[in-house]
This record gives structure tokens, C-alpha cells and sequence, in this order.
């Protein structure tokens, strides 16, 4: 490098190639010189970098536009590739505003000229920079010193500029290393299908339960109707030797009638059908793929660990603090803290688990579903009303005698479990014994019976 030399600055702050490739030599504080190829793709935000270490070669791969940084070991090393966030969100290698920069003068780097910038970035912080006068600039030497590392320079020789920016993608192509992601994903996603189908299968088990259950109460109901209706008959025939209170009679046994019935269906038997809880699947996936702009700025991230085994090829200085913002990130504030490659790995692993032992959960409600459904089955096959109606038999008698179809009435009401706790059927019996009493007396005002009350509402099947 030839001494410094003054002179009038440019009018304006060069403009660097926004992409080029180049052999650059760095030297690090206690590691010594690291050489190898880089290609700085500012345009599409991307960095490649190829350091020769002991024979080998590292690849380090950030795409700022994505947010990951990759470290490929060399070949056959079986060291595993590391897939983290970089801790700067700017692109390197890249000039700070006019006004932040103090020009020093002209100085020769090898053979090319240069103007030399000084940026003081504080807190004793300074960076070099030596810019070439040639167009297309390009960056040719920089120095950052750092209190207690001292410096580090690096030195850009073979510069190739891209004008057009049109590197090979394969260069910057990182989706490969995300497959263990993209597949846990993808298992995620078929587990969610799965859970899916088999809650509308358990929906479907329920519903079918309920219909069953709908056709029974409606069976039990039409053979309650039809044994009253004989009840009825038998009733009038009954007290046939009453004729001077036929017409009251009928109504006070129409109306016992009507409300017994009530009565009954109300105790009928109520269906257990065990209640069915559908657990939700939760397969929402986090936004990962290689291909998306950013990631939830939610999320904490989780700093991957360093192998003190593993070289780590260094990509570029931190970028000036303010300067060339990533997409979708305003430069002030703090960074957003972005959910590393183990966290997504974890979430996603443990929302597969939670999916499969709901999946579980969902099959082994399906099948006491399926238990319930043949005990349906066989009681609507063999439903015809006789245990629901036969006690309300006991205590009817066919005699012409007063006294003894007063006696028959009142074992009716304290025997007939359904007349006990059916007041107003009860009341009727009570009319009606009143009334037999009376029977021989045509000038007795028999008291009418109230009007008949709506039949009980025929069980309406679920809707799907």
C-alpha cells in the first residue's frame, strides 16, 4: 500500500458494484488469515462465502432477504450444517451516508488507485475503507478496528463486477438444508388430514346415535298412543252402567287420558348416549420456508450453539448501524428476534405428537360410538311399549257393581307409579270416583272435565 495522499474528495460518495465476486483475504484477532471466494450480491440482499481452512473448504451462505445464514463443513467431515439467524440484519461491505464519512485522501492498494474514507462509528469503533477510482467502485480494502480485538482487515483482490447481478441461484441456494423442516412439515400437515377425517367420522358415529335415539322415543310414543287408545275404549265400555253421567264421564276419561299420557313420555326413559367433546387439531405451521420474506417477529429466538470443533467461516464486518435496513425491518429499535431452525424443529414435533394422540383420542370415542350404537339397535328392535305402559293396566276391572269400580279407581291412583306423580291425572281419577258415586242420582251436576291438553311433541330427529 503507497503512502496516503491529500486531495479534493469526489463530489459524492462512490457507488459500489451491487454485485461482484472476488478472492478476499481477511485477517481475524487470534486466528490469523482466512482466504477464499466471496460473491456479494447486494441487489437480492445474499452472501456466499468460500474459506479455504486447513485444506478444506467451508461454504457460509446469508440470505438477508430470508433471515438465515447457513454453514456448510467441508465434505465428508461429518460435521452437521449449521442453520442459524445472523446477528446482523444489514448487508456488509457496503458505504455509510456521505455525511457520516470523513475522506482522508488517495492511496494506491497493490495496483489500484483509491480514495480512503474514515467512518467513526463510536464507542472507539472505527472502519477504513479504501474505494476504487476507477468505475465500476468497488470495495478494495477495509480495516475495522474493534477496542481489545484491534483490527481486521480484509483485502478484495480479482474483482469481477456483476453488473446485471446475474449470479447462478444455485450459488445462494439454501431450501436443501431446510428439508428435515419441510419434511416435518409436510408430516405435520398429512397428521392434520388424518385428524381431520377422523373427527368428521366421530361426528358422523354421534349423529347416528342420535337419530337412532329419535326413532325409539318416537316408537315408544306411537305404542304409548296406540295402548291408550284401547285404554280409552275399555274406559267407556267400563262405565257403561252409568248413563245419566256418560257424557261427563267420556270427557273426565278423555282428559286422564291426555294427561297420563304426558306424564309417560315424560318418564320415559332417557337415552344414554355418552356426549361426544371433538378436540381440536392444532396444525397451524409457522411461516419457514426458504422462500418467505420473514419470519413472526413474536417469536423468541433461540441462539444455536457453536462447536469450538467447528470453523465457522466469517461473512463480512457488521454493517453501519442504520445503514441499508433488511426488508421489512426500519433500522431503529431492536432487531426482531426471529425463531431459530431447533425452535421451528421442536414446535412443529411437538404439535405432530399432540396431533397423533388426538387422533387417538378422536378413534376411541369413535368406537364407544360404536358401542352405544348396537345397544341402540337392539332396544329399537325390541321397543314395543309394554314397560312403559303396563303398569298403568294394573287396577282396571270390568264389574257393573259402584263400589267396586270405586274400589278399582282409587288402587289405580295409589298404585300406578304414573298417576302418583301426574297431579292432574290424578285429579281426574278423583272426578271421576266423585262422579260413580253419584251414579244413580240423575240430578247430580257433574262437574265437566277441562279441555284436553296438547299431545306431547314427537321427538324431532338431531340435524347433521
Amino acid at each position: 500500500m503507497s503512502e496516503l495522499r491529500k486531495g479534493e474528495p469526489p463530489s459524492e460518495t462512490p457507488e459500489l458494484a451491487k454485485c461482484f465476486k472476488a478472492h478476499m483475504q481477511e485477517k481475524m484477532p487470534m486466528i490469523g488469515v482466512l482466504d477464499g471466494d466471496i460473491f456479494v450480491d447486494t441487489k437480492k440482499q445474499r452472501v456466499r462465502q468460500e474459506q479455504n481452512m486447513e485444506g478444506a473448504t467451508v461454504v457460509g451462505i446469508k440470505r438477508y432477504d430470508l433471515m438465515w445464514e447457513v454453514m456448510v463443513p467441508p465434505e465428508g467431515s461429518g460435521q452437521e450444517v449449521k442453520l442459524q439467524r445472523p446477528k446482523e440484519t444489514m448487508m456488509p461491505y457496503t458505504m455509510a451516508p456521505l455525511e457520516l464519512l470523513e475522506f482522508k485522501g488517495f492511496q494506491k492498494v497493490g495496483d489500484v488507485e483509491c480514495y480512503k474514507y474514515h467512518f467513526d462509528m463510536g464507542g472507539g469503533m472505527t472502519e477504513d475503507s479504501w474505494i476504487s477510482v476507477e468505475e465500476p467502485h468497488t470495495m478494495v480494502y477495509q480495516d475495522v478496528h474493534m477496542p481489545m480485538l484491534g483490527s481486521t482487515p480484509v483485502y478484495f483482490t480479482d474483482i469481477e463486477v456483476h453488473p446485471d447481478c446475474d449470479f447462478d441461484n444455485a450459488l445462494f441456494d439454501i431450501s436443501k438444508y431446510f428439508k428435515p423442516l419441510n419434511d416435518k412439515k409436510v408430516e405435520l400437515e398429512e397428521c392434520g388430514v388424518k385428524a381431520g377425517k377422523a373427527q368428521e367420522d366421530l361426528k358422523q358415529a354421534a349423529h347416528d346415535n342420535q337419530v337412532l335415539g329419535t326413532q325409539i322415543q318416537q316408537k315408544q310414543q306411537k305404542v304409548e298412543q296406540k295402548k291408550q287408545e284401547a285404554e280409552k275404549a275399555k274406559f267407556t265400555q267400563q262405565f257403561s252402567f252409568c248413563p245419566a253421567h256418560k257424557t261427563v264421564i267420556e270427557g273426565w276419561v278423555a282428559y286422564y287420558q291426555a294427561e297420563l299420557g304426558i306424564c309417560i313420555v315424560a318418564k320415559m326413559p332417557k337415552l344414554q348416549i355418552p356426549d361426544i367433546t371433538v378436540p381440536k387439531v392444532d396444525i397451524s405451521i409457522p411461516k419457514f420456508d426458504f422462500n418467505v420474506d420473514s419470519m413472526d417477529p413474536d417469536t423468541p429466538d433461540i441462539d444455536v450453539p457453536q462447536g469450538p470443533d467447528v470453523p465457522q467461516p466469517h461473512v463480512g464486518h457488521q454493517p453501519h448501524v442504520g445503514h441499508q435496513p433488511h426488508v421489512g425491518h426500519s433500522g431503529q429499535g431492536p432487531k426482531p428476534q426471529l425463531p431459530s431452525f431447533q425452535m421451528l424443529m421442536a414446535d412443529i414435533t411437538s404439535k405432530i405428537s399432540k396431533c397423533e394422540d388426538t387422533i387417538n383420542d378422536l378413534k376411541t370415542g369413535k368406537e364407544q360410538q360404536l358401542e352405544t350404537k348396537k345397544a341402540l339397535e337392539n332396544q329399537l328392535a325390541k321397543t314395543d311399549g309394554s314397560s312403559l305402559v303396563g303398569v298403568a293396566e294394573e287396577g282396571l276391572r270390568s264389574s257393573p257393581e259402584i263400589d267396586a269400580e270405586v274400589q278399582a279407581l282409587e288402587m289405580m291412583m295409589h298404585m300406578n307409579i304414573f298417576v302418583q306423580d301426574c297431579a292432574n291425572a290424578k285429579s281426574a281419577l278423583t272426578h271421576l270416583i266423585a262422579i260413580i258415586k253419584q251414579c244413580e242420582d240423575s240430578s247430580f251436576d257433574a262437574p265437566q272435565a277441562p279441555a284436553l291438553p296438547p299431545p306431547p311433541a314427537e321427538p324431532a330427529f338431531p340435524t347433521p
